[in-house]
């Protein structure tokens, strides 16, 4: 029997009268308004500033792009310059021991030749001494020869 009573309860009944048509009208006014002047613009704002991040986007690609194309062309040309530096290199280093080598047999030769002067005037001496120890001697075996018979 409850379940009768609760169905048996009607809800309240919409009347159409002159209210609904004035708040109809008020909603479609205030939609007007908004749409013109607060949802308009918003969306041109939204679809402007999309398409500058769109030209930014695709202005950081151009430049990601320029950037790994400059980046490549730096890291050719730093190749070829070491390269080149390299190659400079080995020549000065090769020039150096070059000149270095014939510097050590120029001083090797002068070297040679003031120990062969240095030699030939230490012969000299040594035969000038020799001549004057063979003099010496036989002046002082003259010397000894004329006291013991004398």
């Amino acid at each position: 029997m409850f379940l009768l009573q609760c169905l048996a309860i009607e809800g309240p009944k919409l009347d159409l009268d002159i209210t609904l048509v004035f708040q109809t009208g008020v909603f479609l006014l205030i939609l007007l308004f908004l749409n013109r002047f607060i949802l308009k613009p918003y969306f041109r704002a939204s679809e402007a500033r999309e398409a500058l991040t769109t030209g930014a986007r695709q202005e950081a690609q151009t430049l990601q792009e320029k950037t790994s194309t400059a980046q490549g062309d730096y890291l050719k040309r730093r190749q070829k310059a070491y390269g080149e530096a390299e190659v400079l290199r080995k020549e000065q280093v090769s020039a150096a021991r070059t000149e270095a080598a014939a510097h050590l047999n120029q001083t090797r030769q002068m070297i040679q030749q003031e120990m062969l002067q240095k030699q030939a005037q230490l012969e000299d001496n040594l035969r000038a001494s020799r001549e004057k120890s063979a003099r010496d001697v036989e002046m002082v075996s003259k010397t000894i020869a004329d006291k013991l018979l004398a």
